[in-house]
C-alpha cells in the first residue's frame, strides 16, 4: 500500500505525551488518547439524540467505544475493503473484543459531524445483536418480519391470498435460523432449505424459475461469508432487498447515502443498523440501544 498516501492523510498525529497504546490483534499497535475521548464526547453532546448521550459517554468511559488514530496496518486493511473509502470510514464494531472503534482522523476531517453519530448507532445495533440475539430479535421483530416478508413474497411472486401462510414461514425462518446465523452460522442449512421449499406451495412461477430463484437464495446466505465474489455478482435478490427499504421503510438507500453493502441488507442486525443510522429515534432502535450496556 502507498505509504506516502497514508502519511499525507495522517498529518502530524499525536505527540508522544498524548498517546495511549493499544494492541489490536491483526492490526498491530494503535493509539488512543484522553484528547480524542473528550472531543468525541463533545460531538456526541452537540449532535446525538438526548436519550443516547449518557449511554455513549458511559461506553467511552468503560472502554467499549474507543476513538483511535489510524495505524498503517489498519489503513492497509481498510484500503482492501472496496465497499467504502478508508478516508470515509469513521468506525467499526469488532465482535472479537466486543468494542466499537472510532477512527479519529476521518472523523476530524469530515465536516458533517452527524455522520459520526450515524456510524455509532449503526455499529451499536451490531453490538446489541451479539449481546443478546434473542432479545434483539424480539425488540425488532415487527420491522424485520415486514422486511423479509416483502423481499421473499415479491421474489417468488406469491399472490395475496397466501400472505398469511408466507408470513408464518418468514416468522419461523427469522426466529430460528437468523438467530443461529448471527451467532456462528452453524445449524442454519436445515432452516434455509425448509424455508425456501415453502415457496413451492405458493409461488405462481413455473418449476424451472422457482428452482433458479431458490438457488439464488441459497447462494446469498451461504456465499456471503465464504465466497464474496459469488455473493455479490449476478444475484437478482439484491434488487428486492433494496426495494424493501423503499417500500417498507420509505428509505431510498442511495439518496440517504446509507449504501447497499449486501451483507448489511441480508442480515437482521444489518437491516436494523441501517434503520438506526437513518432514524435513531425509532422506538425499536431506542430499545435496542439498551441491550449494549
Amino acid at each position: 500500500m502507498n505509504n506516502q498516501e497514508f502519511l499525507e492523510f495522517m498529518g502530524t498525529g499525536l505527540t508522544s505525551g498524548d498517546k495511549e497504546e493499544l494492541k489490536m490483534r491483526g492490526y498491530g499497535v494503535v493509539y488512543t488518547s484522553e484528547l480524542y475521548k473528550n472531543k468525541i464526547k463533545n460531538i456526541i453532546r452537540k449532535v446525538a439524540p438526548s436519550y443516547s448521550v449518557k449511554v455513549f459517554e458511559s461506553m467511552i468511559d468503560h472502554g467499549m467505544i474507543i476513538p483511535i488514530s489510524l495505524s498503517k496496518s489498519l489503513w492497509d486493511y481498510l484500503k482492501k475493503r472496496k465497499e467504502i473509502k478508508v478516508e470515509k470510514n469513521l468506525g467499526f464494531y469488532r465482535p472479537s473484543d466486543h468494542k466499537i472503534y472510532l477512527l479519529w482522523e476521518p472523523i476530524e476531517r469530515n465536516p458533517k459531524k452527524n455522520v459520526m453519530i450515524e456510524v455509532l448507532f449503526h455499529e451499536m445495533m451490531h453490538m446489541a445483536a451479539v449481546n443478546n440475539t434473542k432479545v434483539f430479535f424480539n425488540v425488532n421483530k415487527v420491522p424485520l418480519l415486514k422486511y423479509y416478508f416483502y423481499v421473499y413474497s415479491k421474489f417468488f411472486k406469491v399472490p395475496k391470498e397466501h400472505n398469511r401462510a408466507v408470513m408464518g414461514a418468514v416468522s419461523k425462518w427469522v426466529e430460528n435460523a437468523l438467530m443461529i446465523w448471527e451467532r456462528n452460522n452453524n445449524g442454519t442449512d436445515k432452516y434455509l432449505v425448509d424455508f425456501v421449499n415453502e415457496f413451492d406451495k405458493y409461488s405462481t412461477l413455473d418449476r424451472k424459475e422457482i428452482d433458479r430463484k431458490q438457488k439464488m437464495v441459497y447462494s446469498a446466505w451461504k456465499d456471503y461469508k465464504t465466497n464474496y465474489k459469488t455473493y455479490v455478482d449476478d444475484n437478482e435478490l439484491w434488487e428486492y432487498f433494496d426495494n424493501a427499504y423503499l417500500k417498507v421503510f420509505k428509505i431510498d438507500l442511495k439518496k440517504a447515502q446509507l449504501g447497499a453493502v449486501e451483507e448489511e441488507i441480508l442480515l437482521p442486525s444489518g437491516v436494523i443498523s441501517k434503520l438506526a443510522a437513518y432514524n435513531p429515534n425509532l422506538p425499536y432502535v431506542k430499545k435496542s440501544l439498551r441491550l449494549t450496556v
